[in-house]
């Protein structure tokens, strides 16, 4: 069995990794696991955007997606 925890502060908030025991498939045939399809994070916790061309301010987004995209394809 592993099992590992951290937790460390960053921007005044206290984040946690927690990794569980690891065992093998046919011993853990009737779990089920759900996976959401994204994550969601709050707006005030978006500091900076990072991209294959670098970092941006939330603020600046829009003129970033002005650059690369015709305003037919995205909505605002």
């Amino acid at each position: 069995m592993i099992v590992i925890r951290v937790a460390w502060l960053s921007a005044g908030y206290w984040w946690h990794v927690h990794v569980a025991s690891v065992r093998r498939r046919s011993e853990s045939s009737s779990v089920h696991v759900y996976a959401p399809l994204y994550d969601y994070v709050p707006p005030d916790h978006i500091t900076l955007f990072i991209t294959n061309l670098g970092g941006s301010s939330p603020s600046y987004i829009y003129r970033l997606l002005s650059e690369l995209y015709d305003p037919r394809d995205y909505q605002l």
